[in-house]
């Protein structure tokens, strides 16, 4: 889980700008309640958006050949 974070840009939306501010080995106590908010509340509903807004997407389908075979042609 760890490699998919993006730690200096998790850094700046929690801490208003600081990019060291929270890193992998290193988040400050005074942090966790805005985390605890992100990763619990505000990440499911986001993910739950994007399901929903996929769900509402035709699927990509139809031919993903367009070329004509010579029994088309007869």
């Amino acid at each position: 889980m760890e490699k998919l974070i993006n730690w200096s840009e998790l850094s700046r939306l929690i801490t208003g700008g600081d990019r060291n501010g929270i890193r992998f080995k290193k988040i400050p106590k005074k942090h966790t309640e805005a985390l605890d908010k992100l990763f619990i509340e505000d990440m499911p509903k986001w993910w739950q958006e994007q399901k929903s807004k996929l769900a509402d997407k035709p699927e990509a389908g139809g031919q993903k050949n367009n070329k004509i075979s010579p029994t088309e042609l007869d």
